[in-house]
């Protein structure tokens, strides 16, 4: 019952030899939106949909629930509030953070497109 069939998949390779992964389907049986970091000791699961952050330490299950509810509903509240207010000093991105998400958005969207590896 798919109209779209995309699935994508970039990883990364950082300069102090973490690496990680980005996939991105529109493919999946629901939908999700998390990040998982997994280390030796420790995985931790960020749902960033349900505001749960799940800790898993070799069988030891720890959640947190985000005071807030929802992520994207505090995140909207948060830019509705700055706008109406026109007082920008509690958002927590600033221009130089904002230029950075670009200039990484796009070298996604590069290495996406020609299939080459991009260094920044």
């Amino acid at each position: 019952a798919y109209t779209i069939d995309e699935t994508l998949s970039l990883s990364f390779a950082f300069a102090n030899g973490v690496v990680g992964a980005h996939i991105h389907s529109w493919v999946g049986d629901a939908w999700r939106n998390e990040i998982v970091l997994s280390g030796e000791k420790r995985l931790y699961r960020l749902n960033l949909g349900a505001g749960l952050l799940t800790i898993d330490e070799k069988g030891a299950v720890r959640t947190f629930q985000q005071e807030h509810g929802r992520m994207y509903e505090f995140e909207n509240a948060a830019f509705i509030k700055q706008v109406a207010s026109g007082n920008w000093m509690t958002n927590p991105c600033d221009y130089a953070d904002g230029l950075e998400t670009l200039r990484l958005t796009h070298a996604c969207d590069k290495a996406v497109t020609t299939g080459k590896k991009i260094s920044l």
